[in-house]
């Protein structure tokens, strides 16, 4: 009975998730909808088309695979694991699989999230800061400067790490702030991207601009897939959009050889929680334009 009830209530809170972005994204399709009518500021098709593009994954000399649950929670990442040093989350969930798999293999894991009293699992490579990580240090939050160097400062300024980030919206604030210096230490980059819709906006075109340039210096996209829990809305016939975008990139110098991925969904991407059989749009992985 009580196995019944927690399934349950997963299923309630999923439910409500489904229904919240439901509505975020389709006023947002009714504003890009309305801009073809009125003078609402919002970005043009084809800038839109163009900027998408930018989000086409690579297949790699590395195969991926998926790390964490078999569904939510669980990621994709290149195999190439070997001499990575640790790795550091940035929000923390009920499900920490993807750490918990790390640290079987060995690898440290660094998570930091206020939110929560304490982790769902323990283990000896597990490592927990209660705070968020903010663009200032108090109470409540620390920088990730602060929090990646101070859990760095006995490996002699080398080694490789990965970055996890899943912070509820707080990744626009964050990201744009990283010094490329530190950012060039993450051989492979995993995060979610919140509210992606907002890109039909010039703010939040921009803000997603200067994340994607930042990250896109040093790495190259390799697995890109919509979050279950969002629904996907169509703005025009070019355009489809998610509000959860996961996406893992590797650093450009892992890479010896890559061509464009065109068959989505990919072999390991979950098939389970997917209410909406969410597929990645063509638009970003075609030229439409």
């Amino acid at each position: 009975m009580i196995i019944l009830w927690k399934k349950l209530k997963k299923e309630i809170i999923g439910f409500r998730i489904f229904l919240y972005f439901l509505l975020r994204i389709s006023v947002s399709k009714l504003l890009y909808r309305l801009n073809l009518l009125l003078s609402f500021d919002l970005k043009k098709e084809n800038e839109l088309v163009n900027f998408l593009y930018r989000f086409r994954p690579y297949k790699t000399n590395h195969q991926l695979i998926r790390l964490g649950e078999t569904g939510d929670g669980g990621y994709l990442i290149p195999d190439d694991l070997e001499g990575i040093e640790a790795c550091f989350t940035g929000g923390v969930g009920p499900m920490i699989g993807f750490e918990s798999d790390l640290a079987e293999i060995g690898i440290n894991c660094f998570m930091a999230d206020y939110s929560v009293e304490k982790l769902p699992v323990s283990h000896d490579n597990f490592f927990f800061e209660k705070k968020f990580i903010g663009t200032k240090n108090d109470q409540t939050h620390i920088t990730f400067e602060d929090w990646f160097s101070k859990n760095t400062k006995n490996s002699g300024g080398g080694g490789d790490y990965i970055f996890k980030i899943d912070i509820e919206g707080d990744e626009y604030k964050i990201l744009p702030l990283i010094e490329e210096k530190y950012l060039a230490r993450m051989r492979i980059i995993v995060l979610e991207f919140h509210y992606f819709s907002n890109i039909i906006t010039p703010m939040g075109f921009d803000f997603m601009e200067i994340i994607m340039d930042k990250l896109q210096k040093n790495h190259t996209i390799v697995h890109i897939a919509p979050n279950s829990y969002s629904p996907c809305i169509k703005f025009s016939k070019k355009i489809e959009l998610y509000d959860l975008l996961e996406v893992t990139l590797l650093r450009n110098d892992r890479i010896t050889k890559k061509n464009e991925q065109l068959t989505f969904p990919h072999p390991l991407d979950s098939k389970t929680n997917n209410f909406f059989k969410s597929e990645l749009p063509s638009c970003f992985y075609k030229k439409l334009n």
